[in-house]
């Protein structure tokens, strides 16, 4: 019965010590710095930066010093060095992850204020820009681009599509079928599926889907042809003046 008590009582403790934890407040000192205070006023981390984020509840927050921002915890250890340029806070990866954009040398990357962990490696040359409208059915994609060349990652940061692709304007387009997008090499368009593999090779001006979902709409030098989705292969080389209809097999 003792021992149930003192294991109550310490749990009680440390739910208490976790709220107060969790209520920490950004103040700035009379040196100028910035730290934290406990709901009473008093410093739990010392003003020694030169800028931080708040807490909100969170495990962890970022925090600046001479130049570069790492991230702590409410014990002011510190999680991530102080290595990142600059700290983007994206209303739409503010989630439960708690995901923030972060740069270091030029490359964007993804930290999770919710786990204190690098979730996207800083490897990218560009802001992420998560959408649905690439392949619907995969949900929220990003273009992200190395050396120059775009590919797609999902929100956990698998690149399913790699950087192999042209760049542009938008790299990446929807085929309104919710399972394949448009992709180009050297200029030239071809299509992938959702695991990323080059469905219709990238020998076309351009590709559109038909009122057959399986059968796609081959152009080059303004002229049509037709390309099976589901034998994976060209039907009709690309020789018509006008987009081509099958009724049945014909």
């Amino acid at each position: 019965m003792f021992s149930r008590i003192i294991l109550i009582t310490t749990c009680c403790f440390s739910f208490i010590q976790g709220m107060a934890q969790n209520e920490l407040e950004s103040k700035k000192g009379d040196n100028g710095k910035f730290g934290f205070t406990d709901e009473e006023g008093n410093w739990t981390i010392q003003p020694m930066y030169d800028e931080i984020t708040e807490f909100y509840e969170l495990s962890y927050t970022f925090v600046k010093t001479k130049g570069k921002w790492g991230l702590i915890d409410q014990k002011n250890a510190t999680i991530l060095p102080f290595e990142f340029s600059k700290v983007i806070f994206d209303e739409y990866l503010l989630g439960d992850d708690q995901n923030v954009i972060v740069v270091k040398n030029n490359k964007y990357g993804i930290v999770s204020r919710t786990t204190g962990k690098v979730v996207i490696d800083c490897v990218y040359e560009r802001p992420f820009e998560f959408t649905d409208s690439i392949i619907p059915h995969l949900g929220n994609l990003s273009v992200v681009y190395r050396n120059n060349k775009a590919g797609l990652i999902n929100e956990k940061g698998v690149e399913f599509v790699p950087c192999i692709f042209d760049g542009g304007k938008i790299p990446f387009q929807d085929m309104y079928n919710l399972y394949y997008a448009t992709a180009k090499q050297n200029g030239r368009t071809g299509v992938i599926d959702t695991l990323g593999h080059l469905v219709v090779p990238c020998l076309y001006d351009e590709i559109k889907t038909s009122e057959d979902a399986e059968l796609l709409d081959i152009i080059n030098d303004k002229k049509h042809g037709v390309f099976s989705l589901r034998l994976g292969k060209e039907l009709v080389a690309p020789l018509y003046a006008e987009a081509i209809a099958f009724d049945g097999d014909y």
